[in-house]
């Protein structure tokens, strides 16, 4: 099938770079996709990922998301922008039914990305809500003096804190970790 051989014969890292997309030395970049101060955009191994948008996918995906255009499209500009010629000839019955199916695929799996990003973002901003709820709490019950005893508010403030920390760090590792096995 055509989408394997491109896919064997073009490196992510070197599409990216033909995008203009240079990797800081730890493999990130800022995200194309959206605006952003802190690069988010990382490569794994052949795929590439957004912390900061969601965005992910292979090099036909970045191809379609960066140029707005169809998986046929994205295999003829990749092919032209290598200089691969693996397009030039006509394409059987079953090929075209293969790409079809392909495009299918990638656009439900892209809506069940979308979908798992949503979940993921809406669990970190409540927890970020209350950390920040427990940073207020913490500041506002602290003992003014060196003599005024530690209320129990105060320490249940301060273990809100700990805890909400200790989350959106487990959350943050493990998604991270979901990225680079897919």
């Amino acid at each position: 099938m055509m989408i394997s051989d491109i896919k064997e014969r073009v490196p992510m890292q070197a599409l990216l770079e033909r995008y203009g997309i240079q990797l800081d030395r730890k493999g990130k970049a800022l995200c194309p996709f959206h605006k952003e101060k802190t690069p988010s955009f990382g490569l794994y191994g052949q795929r590439f990922h957004c912390f900061g948008c969601g965005a992910s996918g292979d090099i036909f995906d970045f191809v379609m998301m960066q140029e707005g255009i169809s998986l046929p499209a994205a295999m003829e500009k990749i092919d032209t922008l290598f200089g691969l010629g693996l397009l030039g000839r006509k394409m059987t019955v079953r090929q075209r039914q293969n790409l079809r199916e392909e495009e299918r695929r990638r656009k439900a799996a892209r809506k069940i990305e979308e979908k798992k990003e949503e979940k993921w973002k809406s669990a970190y901003f409540e927890c970020a809500d209350r950390f920040r709820e427990a940073e207020k709490d913490v500041a506002d019950l602290s003992p003014k003096t060196m003599e005024e005893p530690l209320s129990d508010a105060f320490a249940d403030a301060v273990s809100r804190l700990f805890y909400a920390e200790i989350e959106m760090e487990e959350m943050e590792k493990e998604r991270e970790k979901d990225v680079r096995q897919s």
